[in-house]
């Protein structure tokens, strides 16, 4: 069978439309956000942030950088001996 350029056209956009509604078909609908309770707030203030059993001698901080990407913040630590941690 010859195909013209007309329905070799229209066969791409029948591909590329049934492969698009395949591929929508698999996600997954996003959740609706919610704000959380506040027990579960005051259950996450309550736990300790700093746990100094893992240090044998203090840390002297010598710099700290609030990083940001996107939605997401991120804090550096520099020490005065150089170490560095997020």
């Amino acid at each position: 069978m010859k195909m013209n350029r007309r329905q070799a056209i229209a066969g791409a956009i029948g591909v590329a439309a049934a492969n698009r509604a395949l591929a929508a078909k698999g996600k997954y609908a996003p959740k609706a956000a919610s704000a959380p309770s506040m027990a579960a707030l005051a259950k996450v203030a309550a736990m300790p942030v700093f746990q100094g059993g893992k240090f044998d001698k203090p840390v002297i901080i010598q710099s700290l950088e609030l990083l940001q990407f996107d939605k997401d913040y991120f804090v550096l630590l520099r020490s005065a001996n150089g170490a560095e941690g997020i």
